[in-house]
């Protein structure tokens, strides 16, 4: 089947089918021996030619797909609709299933809050599982459509970038989960956030007469 779809590619032929099973779907069933790049190729070409995906294979996860297309799969399907929400996503990627519920939802119309407090604040709630990844890729609404604006450690000198309603905070360097620790964060990482937020509450010095 993989094959067909390349021969249908180098003849140039539209490539649709109306069938329960996407054309996208069945290149990323059979294609799973492929390199992740090559068969995602094949997917945005599909997607040019007019190809669509079934809602429910979206909304299910993408079962079939190979766990390594996964991460391009929940951008470019899921992305493009969180970023019109007035809400902040945060997305772990190598997830099976992708949380779907946002992580900051507006109430009314509050301005986002500053990250580095909400992250300690969600610490002391105990809402979510003990993390360990070092930092964040920020993806949003752009007029290139939803992109990555930039990649910062949660360890870093470097100021956050002030959240926008839509931003989607994907974790990045992940090495593993502990479920035995109560916290939320490591302690360099929730030192060098409890630091950002002193900073951020100090009053200015006053300038010298």
């Amino acid at each position: 089947m993989f094959q067909s779809l390349i021969k249908l590619w180098d003849k140039g032929l539209p490539m649709t089918k109306p069938k329960e099973k996407s054309l996208i779907q069945e290149a990323l069933a059979a294609g799973k021996s492929a390199q992740s790049e090559e068969l995602w190729s094949l997917v945005e070409l599909l997607l040019e030619r007019g190809s669509k995906v079934d809602p429910e294979w979206v909304s299910e996860g993408f079962p079939g797909a190979p766990a390594d297309v996964r991460p391009f799969l929940i951008r470019r399907f899921l992305y493009p609709k969180w970023a019109e929400e007035k809400a902040i996503w945060i997305v772990d990627v190598e997830e099976m299933f992708p949380n779907r519920k946002p992580a900051i939802a507006a109430k009314a119309d509050e301005e986002p809050p500053m990250l580095e407090q909400w992250m300690l604040d969600e610490e002391e709630k105990s809402l979510r599982m003990q993390k360990d990844f070092p930092g964040f890729a920020l993806y949003r609404k752009t007029d290139r459509g939803v992109t990555e604006i930039t990649v910062f450690r949660l360890d870093s000198p470097e100021p956050f970038p002030k959240l926008q309603w839509g931003d989607i905070l994907e974790e990045r360097g992940r090495v593993g989960r502990s479920f035995s620790i109560p916290s939320l964060w490591t302690r360099d990482v929730k030192e060098a956030l409890e630091k950002r937020v002193k900073a951020h509450q100090q009053p200015p010095a006053p300038s010298p007469r």
